[in-house]
């Protein structure tokens, strides 16, 4: 995997916390995640088939670090 497709995948995940929390799920718009990461909802569908498929990768990659911290 590239850096820069990493980046911007952390990048879009950040972002989506960010709105999902704001926001809710319901609320949460691809198109304004997409504003606020910097990029493209092309780019966007490179990383995630569809929203529910984003709030699945975060909510995976918050459960990792939780229990890693534990």
């Amino acid at each position: 995997m590239s850096r820069d497709f990493q980046q911007t995948h952390e990048n879009l995940l950040a972002c989506a916390k960010k709105h999902f929390l704001e926001f809710g799920f319901e609320r949460a718009s691809i198109r304004e995640i997409c504003k606020d990461a910097n990029v493209t909802n092309g780019a966007f569908y490179n990383h995630f088939a569809d929203k529910e498929a984003l709030f699945g990768s975060l909510v995976e990659s918050q459960s990792k670090r939780y229990i890693q911290n534990q």
